[in-house]
């Protein structure tokens, strides 16, 4: 059997080459969904722990091969401080933190938060400064995804504890208020459709071959 012309050849590696990137593109494709709560006053603990809910992944939509979580959050604290000396004083303005979110299939996700300020306080003087210090972790599951397949939505509950400080070299009146903000990102990995579509890409190439 002679073999074929090279326009054959042609027309056949340009069918595999569609073949091969409709199977990329299938197994790539990731659906990703975000739940945000604050800013609001800390702490949040026990009954005034925060809820996030996130969408589940439909799997009507395709397989399901991955589940990224990612957790991130900020802290943020404002000082007022008065100087009640005639002269200018260095103040620092300290913030410390801890965020823990329980998710579905995790114990626990822990963030600490830390951050400092030097401010030159004039005599006689008032300052009004912000302070924020942000962090954030994920993981990946690769199976146990019950919790996340579904019509409607899984629970994420964070808790946050904020402490903050400011102090100076002499007499200081002042305080501060500090707010977290808190969020999950859920990014569902999955192939679409029930199958990769490979017998369609064979009866192309079996085509090329015969024309």
């Amino acid at each position: 059997q002679p073999l074929p012309e090279k326009s054959s050849m042609k027309k056949l590696f340009a069918l595999v080459a569609a073949s091969l990137f409709t199977i990329a593109s299938a197994q790539a494709t990731v659906l990703s969904h975000t739940a945000i709560q604050g800013p609001a006053l800390t702490d949040w603990n026990g009954t005034t722990a925060k809820t996030l809910s996130v969408q589940q992944f439909d799997a009507s939509l395709g397989q399901l091969t991955a589940v990224t979580l990612t957790f991130s959050g900020d802290l943020q604290a404002r000082f007022i401080a008065e100087n009640p000396n005639d002269t200018a004083q260095l103040i620092t303005t300290a913030l410390l933190g801890h965020m823990q979110f329980v998710a579905p299939t995790l114990s626990g996700v822990d963030l600490g938060f830390s951050g400092s300020a030097l401010v030159l306080l004039a005599g006689d003087g008032i300052s009004d400064t912000m302070l924020s210090a942000t962090n954030s972790a994920d993981a990946t599951l690769y199976a146990g995804w019950d919790a996340f397949v579904g019509p409607g939505s899984f629970d994420v509950v964070v808790t946050a504890l904020g402490q903050s400080s400011v102090s100076g070299s002499g007499n200081l009146d002042g305080g501060a208020v500090t707010q977290a903000t808190a969020r999950v990102t859920v990014s569902y990995d999955y192939r679409p459709g029930q199958s990769v579509p490979e017998p369609a890409s064979l009866a192309l190439v079996g085509l090329a071959l015969g024309s």
